[in-house]
């Protein structure tokens, strides 16, 4: 199932073959950054906030006098975001569903973006572009960029697909978590929002 946000700003999830359109959410506010478990819980940013609806129930999970970005469901239990410590960087927390367990990933980065798969972080700052365990344990810099602002880390290889603007123009580019096969995907016009 893919996610949708309408001109209504609430979102809609349909079938990949096009078929069963059906509104998730009806609080026709800016909601932005929706993602779907395995188990079909949705989380979202509404307020600049974190938001979990769960069984036609919404729960609001942050409280945080900055903003919350970047939601990302780890398993179906626990997930993962960025606070925004400054107005573009922050700090990636890890929270689980019930709202329990809420821990700092990272403390004193300037994380940019992030995406998350099979236990592996791949991440941004002003340095570049880096991938790490779940802990942030071990991180290796894999490509020196300090204008990434989205990753993709794909979810059955080890490619990472990230947009970037060292060229003046948004540009998706693709490289390998071992920081090999470094490519420019795009070459024409602003591309931006890369997925795997």
């Amino acid at each position: 199932v893919n996610t949708l946000v309408d001109n209504a700003n609430d979102i809609y999830k349909v079938n990949q073959d096009g078929a069963g359109l059906e509104r998730v959410t009806t609080l026709a506010q800016k909601l932005s950054s929706p993602q779907v478990s395995q188990e079909g819980n949705l989380i979202f940013i509404l307020n600049k906030q974190l938001y979990l609806q769960e069984d036609d129930k919404l729960f609001k999970m942050s409280n945080s006098p900055v903003p919350i970005t970047n939601p990302h469901w780890l398993n179906n239990n626990q997930l993962a975001f960025l606070k925004m410590d400054k107005i573009t960087t922050g700090n990636i927390f890890m929270l689980s569903k019930d709202g329990s367990g809420l821990f700092a990933v990272t403390k004193d980065e300037v994380i940019t973006t992030f995406d998350f798969n099979n236990n592996m972080f791949a991440f941004s700052d002003e340095k570049g572009l880096w991938v790490s365990d779940a802990k942030i344990h071990n991180k290796v810099l894999i490509t020196q960029d300090s204008k990434i602002s989205e990753i993709a880390l794909a979810k059955d290889s080890d490619t990472i697909a990230f947009t970037s603007e060292k060229t003046g123009k948004k540009q998706i580019y693709t490289i390998r978590t071992s920081g090999s096969d470094l490519k420019q995907i795009t070459c024409d016009g602003e591309c931006f929002s890369p997925s795997l």
